[in-house]
Protein backbone atom coordinates (compact mmCIF):
# COMPACT_ATOMS: atom_id res chain seq x y z
CA UNK A 1 0.00 0.00 0.00
CA UNK A 2 2.77 2.43 1.13
CA UNK A 3 4.69 1.69 -2.36
CA UNK A 4 1.55 2.52 -4.19
CA UNK A 5 0.95 5.61 -2.62
CA UNK A 6 4.01 6.67 -3.24
CA UNK A 7 3.93 5.90 -6.94
CA UNK A 8 0.58 7.82 -7.47
CA UNK A 9 2.66 10.79 -5.02
CA UNK A 10 5.33 11.03 -7.82
CA UNK A 11 3.71 10.44 -10.84
CA UNK A 12 1.01 13.84 -9.70
CA UNK A 13 3.81 15.31 -8.98
CA UNK A 14 5.60 14.60 -12.32
CA UNK A 15 2.49 16.04 -14.07
CA UNK A 16 2.26 18.78 -11.96
CA UNK A 17 6.17 19.98 -11.51
CA UNK A 18 8.36 17.82 -13.79
CA UNK A 19 11.26 19.52 -12.30
CA UNK A 20 10.06 18.68 -8.05
CA UNK A 21 9.60 15.01 -8.21
CA UNK A 22 13.31 14.34 -7.94
CA UNK A 23 14.31 17.69 -5.76
CA UNK A 24 16.17 16.77 -2.23
CA UNK A 25 14.19 17.64 0.92
CA UNK A 26 15.78 18.88 4.28
CA UNK A 27 14.00 17.41 7.71
CA UNK A 28 13.03 20.04 10.10
CA UNK A 29 14.29 19.90 13.37
CA UNK A 30 12.46 17.70 15.92
CA UNK A 31 13.26 19.46 19.20
CA UNK A 32 12.68 23.36 18.36
CA UNK A 33 8.68 23.77 18.42
CA UNK A 34 10.27 27.69 16.83
CA UNK A 35 11.16 26.28 13.37
CA UNK A 36 8.50 25.99 11.10
CA UNK A 37 7.98 24.52 7.51
CA UNK A 38 8.28 26.16 4.12
CA UNK A 39 6.13 28.57 2.89
CA UNK A 40 3.24 27.07 1.06
CA UNK A 41 3.30 27.28 -2.70
CA UNK A 42 0.38 29.09 -4.71
CA UNK A 43 0.75 26.58 -7.41
CA UNK A 44 0.24 23.50 -4.56
CA UNK A 45 -3.13 24.05 -4.06
CA UNK A 46 -5.20 22.44 -7.16
CA UNK A 47 -8.16 23.68 -5.51
CA UNK A 48 -10.01 24.34 -2.95
CA UNK A 49 -9.72 20.89 -0.73
CA UNK A 50 -6.39 19.55 -2.54
CA UNK A 51 -2.52 21.08 -1.97
CA UNK A 52 0.45 19.04 -3.55
CA UNK A 53 4.17 20.09 -3.59
CA UNK A 54 7.17 17.44 -3.47
CA UNK A 55 6.91 16.96 0.04
CA UNK A 56 3.48 16.90 1.60
CA UNK A 57 -0.09 15.79 -0.03
CA UNK A 58 -3.36 17.05 1.86
CA UNK A 59 -7.35 16.32 0.31
CA UNK A 60 -10.07 17.33 2.15
CA UNK A 61 -13.45 15.48 1.54
CA UNK A 62 -16.78 16.30 2.73
CA UNK A 63 -19.68 14.21 3.62
CA UNK A 64 -23.04 13.55 5.77
CA UNK A 65 -23.02 10.65 8.39
CA UNK A 66 -26.45 10.24 9.84
CA UNK A 67 -27.29 13.57 8.88
CA UNK A 68 -24.29 16.08 10.48
CA UNK A 69 -21.77 17.61 7.90
CA UNK A 70 -18.68 15.47 8.82
CA UNK A 71 -15.05 16.13 7.18
CA UNK A 72 -12.25 13.84 6.37
CA UNK A 73 -8.52 15.59 5.54
CA UNK A 74 -6.23 12.65 4.14
CA UNK A 75 -2.64 14.18 4.62
CA UNK A 76 0.53 12.32 3.19
CA UNK A 77 4.24 13.81 3.88
CA UNK A 78 7.81 12.50 2.72
CA UNK A 79 9.63 12.79 6.42
CA UNK A 80 8.51 12.98 10.04
CA UNK A 81 9.79 15.93 11.06
CA UNK A 82 6.64 17.46 8.71
CA UNK A 83 4.07 16.69 11.41
CA UNK A 84 4.84 19.24 13.98
CA UNK A 85 2.79 21.22 17.28
CA UNK A 86 2.96 24.73 18.13
CA UNK A 87 1.69 26.65 20.77
CA UNK A 88 0.20 30.49 21.47
CA UNK A 89 3.22 32.18 22.59
CA UNK A 90 6.88 31.31 23.52
CA UNK A 91 5.96 30.04 27.37
CA UNK A 92 3.95 26.83 27.83
CA UNK A 93 2.28 28.37 31.25
CA UNK A 94 0.90 31.68 30.49
CA UNK A 95 -2.57 30.54 29.65
CA UNK A 96 -2.31 32.64 26.32
CA UNK A 97 -4.96 31.70 23.46
CA UNK A 98 -5.20 33.07 20.02
CA UNK A 99 -7.28 32.50 16.85
CA UNK A 100 -6.72 29.49 15.08
CA UNK A 101 -5.81 30.92 12.13
CA UNK A 102 -3.60 33.32 13.27
CA UNK A 103 -0.97 29.96 14.99
CA UNK A 104 -1.57 28.19 11.52
CA UNK A 105 -0.24 30.89 9.29
CA UNK A 106 2.50 31.73 11.87
CA UNK A 107 3.70 28.27 11.52
CA UNK A 108 3.32 28.35 7.88
CA UNK A 109 1.15 25.29 8.07
CA UNK A 110 0.05 23.35 5.01
CA UNK A 111 -3.19 22.30 7.29
CA UNK A 112 -3.38 22.11 11.01
CA UNK A 113 -5.70 21.23 13.62
CA UNK A 114 -6.54 21.84 17.30
CA UNK A 115 -4.52 20.09 19.86
CA UNK A 116 -5.08 19.19 23.34
CA UNK A 117 -5.73 22.35 25.42
CA UNK A 118 -2.60 21.51 27.34
CA UNK A 119 -2.33 25.38 28.81
CA UNK A 120 -6.03 25.50 29.80
CA UNK A 121 -5.10 21.97 32.31
CA UNK A 122 -3.02 21.60 35.40
CA UNK A 123 -2.66 17.79 34.81
CA UNK A 124 -1.25 15.75 32.12
CA UNK A 125 1.36 14.29 29.99
CA UNK A 126 2.84 16.64 27.82
CA UNK A 127 5.53 16.39 25.41
CA UNK A 128 5.78 19.07 22.80
CA UNK A 129 8.77 18.77 20.29
CA UNK A 130 10.83 16.91 22.34
CA UNK A 131 10.46 19.39 25.00
CA UNK A 132 8.82 17.88 28.55
CA UNK A 133 6.62 20.24 29.54
CA UNK A 134 4.21 18.33 32.29
CA UNK A 135 4.48 15.00 34.08
CA UNK A 136 1.06 15.05 36.10
CA UNK A 137 -1.30 12.37 36.47
CA UNK A 138 -2.49 12.24 39.78
CA UNK A 139 -5.51 12.06 42.01
CA UNK A 140 -9.04 12.10 39.76
CA UNK A 141 -6.23 12.19 36.69
CA UNK A 142 -4.54 9.00 37.39
CA UNK A 143 -5.76 6.38 35.25
CA UNK A 144 -8.46 8.67 33.30
CA UNK A 145 -7.15 9.50 30.15
CA UNK A 146 -5.48 8.08 27.16
CA UNK A 147 -1.98 9.58 26.11
CA UNK A 148 -1.19 10.02 22.66
CA UNK A 149 2.51 9.81 21.77
CA UNK A 150 4.27 10.62 18.53
CA UNK A 151 7.90 9.38 18.20
CA UNK A 152 10.58 10.30 15.75
CA UNK A 153 9.08 7.97 13.06
CA UNK A 154 6.11 9.93 12.76
CA UNK A 155 4.15 6.72 14.58
CA UNK A 156 1.37 6.76 16.77
CA UNK A 157 0.83 4.88 20.03
CA UNK A 158 -1.46 5.13 23.09
CA UNK A 159 -1.21 4.69 27.04
CA UNK A 160 -4.28 3.92 27.74
CA UNK A 161 -5.91 5.25 30.82
CA UNK A 162 -2.48 6.60 31.52
CA UNK A 163 -0.77 7.76 35.20
CA UNK A 164 2.15 9.41 35.51
CA UNK A 165 4.08 6.00 35.84
CA UNK A 166 2.74 4.08 33.29
CA UNK A 167 3.26 7.24 30.58
CA UNK A 168 6.77 7.25 31.19
CA UNK A 169 7.05 3.45 30.94
CA UNK A 170 5.67 3.66 27.48
CA UNK A 171 8.23 6.63 27.01
CA UNK A 172 11.15 4.54 28.41
CA UNK A 173 9.93 1.60 25.91
CA UNK A 174 10.25 3.74 23.29
CA UNK A 175 13.84 4.67 24.25
CA UNK A 176 14.73 0.90 24.65
CA UNK A 177 13.39 0.32 20.99
CA UNK A 178 15.81 2.99 19.78
CA UNK A 179 12.89 5.77 19.19
CA UNK A 180 11.81 8.99 21.29
CA UNK A 181 8.86 10.36 21.89
CA UNK A 182 8.45 13.88 20.04
CA UNK A 183 4.88 14.58 21.03
CA UNK A 184 1.87 13.46 23.20
CA UNK A 185 -0.95 14.79 23.86
CA UNK A 186 -3.23 14.08 27.10
CA UNK A 187 -7.39 14.27 26.08
CA UNK A 188 -8.50 11.14 24.35
CA UNK A 189 -9.94 8.92 24.61
CA UNK A 190 -8.72 6.09 21.59
CA UNK A 191 -11.99 5.49 19.41
CA UNK A 192 -9.69 2.81 16.40
CA UNK A 193 -7.28 0.67 16.94
CA UNK A 194 -6.51 -1.10 14.03
CA UNK A 195 -9.96 -0.73 12.51
CA UNK A 196 -11.24 -1.94 15.46
CA UNK A 197 -14.11 1.24 17.71
CA UNK A 198 -12.45 0.59 21.44
CA UNK A 199 -14.57 0.45 24.10
CA UNK A 200 -14.33 3.72 26.17
CA UNK A 201 -15.84 5.81 29.17
CA UNK A 202 -19.15 7.07 27.07
CA UNK A 203 -19.09 10.01 29.79
CA UNK A 204 -15.90 11.66 29.07
CA UNK A 205 -15.60 14.96 27.27
CA UNK A 206 -20.05 14.52 27.01
CA UNK A 207 -19.48 11.36 24.86
CA UNK A 208 -22.71 10.38 25.63
CA UNK A 209 -24.36 13.30 24.32
CA UNK A 210 -24.09 14.60 20.30
CA UNK A 211 -20.76 17.45 19.96
CA UNK A 212 -18.86 18.92 17.24
CA UNK A 213 -15.65 16.33 18.07
CA UNK A 214 -12.31 15.98 16.43
CA UNK A 215 -9.67 12.98 15.67
CA UNK A 216 -6.42 12.64 14.50
CA UNK A 217 -5.27 9.22 13.14
CA UNK A 218 -2.51 7.43 11.67
CA UNK A 219 -3.48 5.18 8.34
CA UNK A 220 -0.41 3.70 7.43
CA UNK A 221 3.56 4.84 7.38
CA UNK A 222 3.77 8.86 7.50
CA UNK A 223 0.32 8.75 6.36
CA UNK A 224 -2.63 10.93 8.31
CA UNK A 225 -6.27 11.64 8.64
CA UNK A 226 -8.13 14.00 10.56
CA UNK A 227 -11.56 13.67 11.73
CA UNK A 228 -14.31 15.86 12.49
CA UNK A 229 -18.29 16.23 12.92
CA UNK A 230 -20.26 19.01 13.89
CA UNK A 231 -22.54 21.88 12.30
CA UNK A 232 -22.79 25.66 11.93
CA UNK A 233 -25.83 25.90 14.36
CA UNK A 234 -26.24 25.15 18.06
CA UNK A 235 -29.25 22.27 17.07
CA UNK A 236 -27.19 20.57 14.81
CA UNK A 237 -24.08 20.29 17.25
CA UNK A 238 -22.61 16.82 16.01
CA UNK A 239 -22.19 12.94 16.83
CA UNK A 240 -22.32 10.71 19.79
CA UNK A 241 -19.05 9.60 21.05
CA UNK A 242 -19.54 6.40 19.89
CA UNK A 243 -20.99 6.97 16.61
CA UNK A 244 -18.38 9.78 15.48
CA UNK A 245 -15.76 6.07 16.34
CA UNK A 246 -18.07 4.34 14.38
CA UNK A 247 -18.04 6.87 11.78
CA UNK A 248 -14.35 6.45 11.61
CA UNK A 249 -13.87 3.40 11.15
CA UNK A 250 -16.38 2.96 8.37
CA UNK A 251 -14.73 5.61 6.11
CA UNK A 252 -11.39 4.24 6.88
CA UNK A 253 -11.46 0.65 7.57
CA UNK A 254 -7.42 0.80 7.46
CA UNK A 255 -6.82 3.23 10.36
CA UNK A 256 -3.97 2.05 12.51
CA UNK A 257 -5.12 4.72 15.49
CA UNK A 258 -7.06 7.61 16.18
CA UNK A 259 -7.28 9.52 19.16
CA UNK A 260 -9.83 12.05 20.44
CA UNK A 261 -8.92 15.71 20.45
CA UNK A 262 -10.63 18.73 22.18
CA UNK A 263 -13.97 19.59 19.78
CA UNK A 264 -16.55 21.44 20.82
CA UNK A 265 -15.90 25.37 20.23
CA UNK A 266 -12.42 24.17 19.99
CA UNK A 267 -12.66 22.32 16.86
CA UNK A 268 -10.60 24.03 14.36
CA UNK A 269 -9.34 22.57 11.40
CA UNK A 270 -7.48 25.14 9.13
CA UNK A 271 -6.64 25.36 5.62
CA UNK A 272 -4.42 27.54 3.55
CA UNK A 273 -4.81 29.94 6.68
CA UNK A 274 -8.79 30.08 6.32
CA UNK A 275 -11.04 28.24 9.29
CA UNK A 276 -12.45 24.94 6.96
CA UNK A 277 -14.73 23.99 10.14
CA UNK A 278 -17.87 25.00 10.99
CA UNK A 279 -18.76 25.99 14.78
CA UNK A 280 -21.74 27.45 16.83
CA UNK A 281 -19.52 28.38 19.71
CA UNK A 282 -15.72 29.76 18.57
CA UNK A 283 -13.28 29.95 21.32
CA UNK A 284 -9.54 30.71 21.02
CA UNK A 285 -6.94 28.29 21.45
CA UNK A 286 -3.37 27.55 22.55
CA UNK A 287 -2.23 24.90 20.80
CA UNK A 288 -1.93 23.14 17.46
CA UNK A 289 -0.71 19.95 15.52
CA UNK A 290 0.27 21.00 11.68
CA UNK A 291 1.55 19.32 8.55
CA UNK A 292 4.41 21.61 6.96
CA UNK A 293 5.87 21.63 3.99
CA UNK A 294 9.76 20.97 3.33
CA UNK A 295 9.20 21.32 -0.53
CA UNK A 296 7.53 24.80 -0.75
CA UNK A 297 8.67 28.18 -0.64
CA UNK A 298 11.80 29.43 1.84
Amino acid sequence: MAHLRLAAWLLALLLVWPAGAGMALMPLPLDDDGVYGHMPLEAGYLSGDEYLDPSIHVRIERFDYQGTACMMVLIDIMDPSQIRTTKSSRSFFDGEMVVATMMAKKARAVFAVNGDFFKYNVFGYTIRQRQEVRKRLVNEAAGKYDVLFIDDLGDFSVNKLATTESAQAHVDALEQAGGRAVNSFTFGPTLVENGQVQPFNPRLWHGDAPMQRVAVAQLGELSYAVFQCGGATQHKTGLLMEDFARMIAEKRPDVKLAYNLDGGGSSNLVFRNEKISENFDVREICDMIYFASIGGGQ
